[in-house]
């Protein structure tokens, strides 16, 4: 297993709260711009690293189904440490989510493409941990 530092790619999507920028392809603001992203060992008791919560997104397709015309963005954290195999990720101090190591070394067009199989709970359900914030 490496264990050599890498960079973590978190990424997600949040709702178009501008109605100006719901064009397709076009750039948006996250609704966690600026926030910290705090990653943690498995246990969430060690920060292993952190970064700030990227300003700028892409608002998805139409293709990308129950998130069309969502925030897509990316987060680079530098000097994750590897080997650990599951992370607890915290955005702007909110709950801890449990996300893989393979899922943070995907490169951001592969954390895209997941989005298009992904769906959205029902309204009465909680919300998805990963890859979308809400």
């Amino acid at each position: 297993m490496d264990r050599s530092p890498f960079t973590a790619l978190v990424a997600g999507a949040s709702p178009v709260t501008d109605p100006g920028a719901k064009t397709e392809g076009g750039e948006c603001t996250p609704n966690l711009a600026g926030e910290a992203v705090v990653i943690y060992d498995a246990s969430g008791k060690s920060k292993l690293a952190s970064g700030i919560e990227s300003s700028i997104g892409e608002v998805l397709p139409s293709s990308y189904g129950d998130f069309a015309g969502w925030c897509f963005y990316a987060t680079r954290i530098k000097g994750l440490p590897g080997g650990e195999g599951t992370y607890k990720v915290q955005v702007g101090g909110g709950n801890l989510v449990t996300v893989e190591e393979e899922h943070l070394r995907q490169p951001v067009d592969q954390q895209r493409e997941g989005m298009r199989k992904t769906k959205l709970p029902p309204d009465d359900a909680p919300a998805p941990e990963l890859p979308a914030e809400q």
